[in-house]
């Protein structure tokens, strides 16, 4: 595998060209190496795409059916119209034998993707534990088996981040400010605006799945080992969904230090939690 940014090309461009290109700059070793890791990962990839799809195809369902509900009239809050033993109270509130047939059909294919999930999620977690990078992941605070094998199998190897920057782009968590409309006429005189910036992402292509993963170990870690950290910061008067953030960023700094150094989490070694 090669980086092909580096490659200058001249003239016209066609299939032959770009071949004759290639292996001409391979036997004079002007190619760049990837780093794909010192060994293939391919069956954690494929075993953390079938779990991503059949979780993702499970919320839809779950979303289908609160929305049949809803579109009814009926408040379905919580997580009581998923669960088999009320399913019968919640049939009694529909006024069709097709919209209960309709509920029915989509409660069993809810069933189906939770047994597909649970064994989607054993065959990763057990795929993962062969590899030593899965002992280091889970040494992190917040990250389980299920986190470090999504993050083997997704990110396959810490080599392609230069900076944690770039990490946190590709995991979702890099955010900027946009704002517009900064001044404005207030009695004829220029005032600035009050309006408060929007935040976004600082990449729309980022990994949904290590999203997921970042923002899931953020809330372990506020509810656990670093509970203190995170009240703290809320009394300083950091909004709740920017603390997560922070603890979120955090985690993936340690996350990608120890992965390319191949150790694991040392407590000791921490600094001082600060805003990223």
């Amino acid at each position: 595998m090669c980086n092909p940014k580096g490659i200058v090309r001249h003239g016209n461009k066609a299939d032959k060209i770009d071949a004759r290109l290639l292996a001409e700059l391979l036997r004079t070793d002007a190619l760049k190496p990837t780093d794909r890791g010192e060994q293939s990962i391919r069956g954690v990839k494929e075993l953390a795409l079938s779990y991503i799809a059949v979780v993702r195809d499970g919320a839809r369902v779950k979303n289908r059916l609160k929305a049949m509900f809803r579109g009814r009239g009926i408040e379905c809050n919580g997580t009581g119209v998923y669960s088999p033993d009320e399913r019968k109270d919640w049939l009694a509130k529909l006024d069709s034998p097709a919209l209960c047939s309709r509920a029915d059909r989509q409660w069993q294919e809810l069933d189906w993707l939770q047994r597909l999930s649970e064994e989607a999620e054993k065959e990763l977690v057990t795929e993962a534990r062969q590899y030593a990078a899965t002992r280091i992941l889970r040494s992190v605070p917040g990250i389980g088996p299920i986190r470090a094998a999504m993050i083997l199998g997704v990110a396959g190897t810490p080599h392609r981040f230069r900076t944690k920057k770039q990490f946190w782009g590709y995991c979702g968590l890099g955010v900027v400010t946009a704002t517009s409309s900064e001044y404005q006429l207030v009695d004829g005189r220029v005032c600035r605006s009050k309006k408060r910036p929007l935040l976004r992402g600082l990449n729309n292509n980022y990994n949904r799945a290590m999203k997921e993963v970042f923002k899931g170990a953020a809330k372990t870690v506020a509810a656990g080992v670093w509970k203190s950290r995170f009240e703290d910061m809320i009394v300083k008067g950091t909004p709740a969904s920017l603390a997560r953030l922070t603890l979120a960023r955090k985690i993936a700094s340690i996350t990608l230090a120890v992965w390319k150094k191949g150790e694991r989490y040392d407590h000791r070694k921490l600094k001082t939690m600060h805003a990223a």
